[in-house]
C-alpha cells in the first residue's frame, strides 16, 4: 500500500493500482481478532510462539508446535477465504508473485528459493562499499560472514541483557532468534536496511546493543515486538488465518514429527533462514484451525491449469531475491499463455523496492500501450546497497 502513489505515478495515474495478496494487504475489513477484548492473551501467545526460531534450542521446535495450538483454537470461529481471477483484467503487471501450487497445498517451501544467495548479497555489497560506507566492513565477504556467524553463536548460548531504556521501558535480551529473524527481514529492502544491519552488527560485535534494541523494539521489523510487557500484543491474525483457510484442501501437519520434517525441508531450501521462515509461517498454527470455507471460496482442479487472460500478463522478478523468486515467476508465467517475465538484476524483495529506469520504462510501456518486453529481458539495477540510498 505504501508504494501506491509511486506506482500510480509510473502509469501517470491512468490505471488502477491493485494491492492483492492471498494473505491480505492489511486494508480489508472487518478486522480479524482471535483474542477480542483480551490483548494479554495475544501477548502471551506471541511470547510462547515467536520468541525462538525452530532450531534455536533443543526444546524450541516442541514449544513452538505446542503453542501454535492456542492460535487455532482461538481463531476457529473466524472463517474467511481469498482467491483472484485475472480473466477480466487488461494489461496486468504482477510483481511479488507467489507459487500458487506451493501456497494452496500448504507446503510453503518454494518461497525460500535463492534466499541464501540474497543473504550473501549483504556480505558482498558491504565488502565492495569499503569501510567508509559499511560500518561492519571486513577484509573479504567471507570475513564478514564469519563474524556474523560468531555473533550468532555467541547470542545462541549467551544472550546479552539489555536494561530498560528509551526504546523499551522493560528489560529484554539480545537473542540469537531475534537477530536471525532480523537478518531475514532486512532482505526485503536492502537499499534501506543493509546499512542499518551493518550498524547493528558492528555494535553487537563490541557488546553495544543500542542500535539492535532500537530496531527490534520498533514494531516495524520483527513479526512481533520483544518489548512486550504481557498486556498487549503486536501481531495481526488475518495473514495466518487466511493461509489456513486457503490451504483447507492442502496438507496440514498432524503431529510434532511431521512438523519437524517440514522444518528440515525448509532448512534444506535455505540453510541459514529456513528455521526463521518456519517460525513466521502459519504451518503449525493451521493444524488446529477447524474451518470449512464456502464452496465458492475453494480451488477446484489444479491451480496450474492453463488460464487465458484478455491481455498477456507481465511478471516482474528479481534475479536474486527472497520470496518470491525467479523460479516462481517462470512457473506461474507458464500457466498464462503469452505472458512474459521481466527480470531485474538486484537483491531484495519485489522489483519496486529499488526499481530501475529500465524496469519502469518496460512496465509503463506494457500498461499504457500494451507493449511487452522481449523474452528473457533483464534490467540492471540503478542503485546498490551502501552506495546509494
Amino acid at each position: 500500500m505504501e508504494y501506491g502513489p509511486s506506482l500510480g505515478g509510473i502509469v501517470n495515474f491512468q490505471h488502477h493500482v491493485v494491492g492483492f495478496d492471498p494473505r491480505s494487504v492489511g486494508q480489508s475489513g472487518p478486522r480479524v481478532d482471535c483474542w477480542p477484548h483480551h490483548p494479554e492473551q495475544r501477548a502471551q501467545f506471541e511470547k510462547l510462539h515467536y520468541s525462538e526460531t525452530s532450531n534455536a534450542t533443543a526444546s524450541s521446535l516442541g514449544n513452538q508446535y505446542a503453542a501454535a495450538e492456542f492460535y487455532g483454537k482461538a481463531c476457529t470461529s473466524t472463517v474467511g477465504g481469498s482467491h483472484g481471477n485475472a480473466s477480466y483484467i487488461s494489461t496486468p503487471a504482477v510483481h511479488g508473485g507467489v507459487d500458487a501450487e506451493d501456497y494452496y497445498s500448504m507446503k510453503w517451501q518454494a518461497n525460500l528459493f535463492d534466499t541464501d544467495a540474497a543473504y550473501q548479497g549483504f556480505f558482498d555489497f558491504c565488502f565492495k562499499a569499503g569501510k567508509e560506507k559499511c560500518s561492519f566492513w571486513g577484509s573479504s565477504p567471507q570475513n564478514i560472514s564469519d563474524r556474523v556467524d560468531k555473533i550468532l553463536t555467541g547470542l545462541r548460548y549467551n544472550p546479552i541483557p539489555i536494561p530498560s531504556r528509551e526504546s523499551c521501558d522493560i528489560p529484554i535480551l539480545a537473542t540469537y532468534s531475534n537477530l536471525k529473524t532480523l537478518l531475514m527481514q532486512v532482505l526485503y529492502d536492502p537499499l534501506s536496511n543493509f546499512p542499518l544491519l551493518a550498524d547493528i552488527l558492528a555494535g553487537l560485535e563490541k557488546g553495544n546493543t543500542a542500535a539492535y534494541s532500537l530496531v527490534v523494539t520498533s514494531g516495524s521489523v520483527l513479526p512481533f515486538n520483544p518489548c512486550n510487557n504481557g498486556t498487549v500484543g503486536s501481531t495481526q491474525d488475518s495473514p495466518v488465518l487466511i493461509e489456513c483457510v486457503d490451504g483447507h484442501g492442502g496438507h496440514k501437519v498432524q503431529n510434532i514429527s511431521q512438523y519437524g520434517n517440514w522444518v528440515k525441508a525448509l532448512n534444506s531450501k535455505s540453510d541459514f533462514l529456513g528455521e526463521v521462515f518456519a517460525t513466521s509461517s502459519g504451518a503449525a498454527s493451521c493444524r488446529s484451525v477447524d474451518t470449512t470455507p464456502p464452496e465458492a471460496g475453494r480451488i477446484h482442479g489444479s491451480i496450474l491449469d492453463r488460464k487465458n487472460t484478455s491481455f498477456p500478463i507481465l511478471f516482474l522478478s528479481r534475479v536474486t531475491q527472497p520470496p518470491p523468486s525467479e523460479n516462481i515467476a517462470y512457473k506461474m508465467s507458464s500457466v498464462f499463455p503469452g505472458s512474459v517475465v521481466l527480470k531485474q538484476d538486484a537483491a531484495g524483495h519485489t522489483t519496486f523496492v529499488s526499481a530501475s529506469d529500465c524496469l519502469l520504462e518496460n512496465v509503463q510501456a506494457s500498461l499504457t500501450v500494451g507493449q511487452l518486453p522481449a523474452a528473457n529481458t533483464t534490467c540492471k539495477a540503478d542503485q546498490v546497497p551502501f552506495q546509494d540510498a
